[in-house]
């Protein structure tokens, strides 16, 4: 139980505990819940004032009604609209002293920890939504040909696109409707076209032996944009095709 909050019955004649309360709060819905735990048969009135016991045997005085409430009122200013996996936030119970109020201490932690987690939905919704989204929209291959390696660890390094090989020259097509954002050569993917689109996502096409488009030209899915080739680092004719979404690779696999 190390690091939860616990409230104990204790019952000083009989020398037994009677029931214990666990407060977990979860962010998900931000409710509290209860998990009690009664060892015999004994009647607890939940309204009755609890004990609270840290590791070296200080006790702790609180109203558990109160508790609920004032947690309970603090989380209404928390409106978290996406959801989450359950979190669960303790109060270390080895940094308390007999002379805080365990009802602040919880409630300060709980509003540090709710920052935090908002911040991060924020982020996520920012990045991980984008992802979703692009896959919901149908792209076109790039090319016909074979699949001759994946999205992934290759030769002990990370593959950040699919390479799909065919004769020298076959046409290289627009996987979406877009805008050219490069043209041009760049170390190692020899000659390569970049498509900017929607929602954040990028088209990248590279080891092209012809590129048929400029920077700053509108294309449309389907469109002609160039020959494959073998240019820059290339063990034979295939495009390298990458997927990005906010700069990030995505398998093309879960796209097309």
């Amino acid at each position: 139980m190390k690091g939860c909050v616990i409230n104990l019955n204790y019952d000083s004649k009989k020398g037994k505990v009677l029931s214990y309360t666990v407060i977990v709060i979860t962010i998900a819905i931000c409710t509290v819940f209860y998990m009690r735990y009664r060892p015999n048969a004994y009647e607890i009135k939940m309204n009755d004032k609890l004990t609270f016991y840290v590791k070296d045997k200080e006790e702790f005085k609180i109203d558990l009604k109160n508790l609920q409430n004032d947690l309970k009122k603090e989380f209404k200013s928390f409106r978290l609209k996406d959801k989450f996996t359950w979190s669960r936030i303790h109060v270390n119970y080895k940094d308390l002293t007999p002379k805080e109020d365990i009802r602040k201490i919880i409630l300060d932690s709980n509003k540090e920890s709710l920052k935090k987690l908002d911040n991060k939905r924020v982020e996520i919704k920012s990045s991980d939504n984008k992802a979703v989204l692009a896959k919901k929209i149908k792209f076109l291959p790039p090319c016909e040909g074979k699949v001759t390696s994946s999205f992934g660890m290759r030769w002990g390094k990370m593959h950040k696109g699919m390479d799909i090989a065919n004769a020298a020259g076959s046409p290289i097509y627009a996987a979406l409707d877009g805008k050219v954002s490069y043209a041009g050569w760049i170390e190692g993917y020899g000659n390569v076209i970049k498509i900017e689109h929607n929602n954040g996502v990028e088209t990248v096409y590279a080891h092209c032996k012809l590129i048929r488009v400029k920077k700053g030209e509108q294309v449309k899915q389907g469109q002609l944009i160039g020959d494959m080739g073998s240019t820059g680092r290339s063990t034979g004719p295939h495009v390298h095709f990458e997927v990005r979404v906010n700069g990030v690779p995505q398998n093309p696999a879960n796209y097309i």
